[in-house]
């Protein structure tokens, strides 16, 4: 994949063909396409998926940057927007005990309520699924980024597991456990 920029149009569906005229260029170390013009093709919608990788795979920008991914695993650290209702990054762990660095850039919104509100489903503990471009973030002054998965919809953000489904679960279990079966 390539970032195309700039474009801001609303109403682009994911999977719609375009013809671009433009040249590269490079921000904050990823090539993208600098638009001059873009049109919007009449053909079949093409949809691509995110390949789903583990996350010591999608960290690894050398073989995966650029490309669309999918982590899964559980939230150990968030960092909320200013005002408390958003996420502007996280960091999963998944089974094999590897982190993943999920970043949503301040003007990334939900395509469905135009909002991000991701701090309801992001929590410590809660496990999430996240989709978005393998991007390496710049740090501060310093020439080496930091590897990150670049959320491009937080419609692409998903709540997998709470930890209070999992609390509840426990203690269904436990009950279970305590109940008197030699009667």
């Amino acid at each position: 994949g390539i970032t195309v920029f700039p474009y801001s149009e609303t109403g682009l569906e994911l999977g719609t063909k375009v013809r671009i005229t433009g040249y590269t260029d490079a921000y904050q170390g990823d090539i993208e396409i600098q638009v001059m013009s873009l049109e919007v093709l009449d053909a079949p919608k093409n949809v691509i998926e995110p390949e789903k990788v583990s996350n010591a795979e999608s960290m690894n920008y050398g073989e995966k940057g650029g490309k669309l991914l999918q982590v899964e695993g559980e939230v150990v650290d968030v960092i909320l927007t200013p005002d408390g209702r958003g996420v502007a990054q996280f960091v999963v762990k998944d089974g094999s005990g590897e982190l993943a660095t999920v970043f949503i850039d301040g003007y990334i919104r939900s395509g469905t309520t135009g909002e991000n509100t991701l701090a309801d489903i992001v929590k410590v503990g809660n496990t999430v699924s996240a989709v978005g471009l393998l991007y390496s973030h710049p740090k501060g002054r310093s020439a080496d980024g930091e590897v990150v998965l670049r959320v491009r919809d937080c419609d692409e953000v998903v709540l997998i597991r709470s930890t209070l489904e999992l609390e509840a679960a426990m203690e269904k279990a436990e009950k279970l456990n305590k109940k008197d079966y030699t009667k």
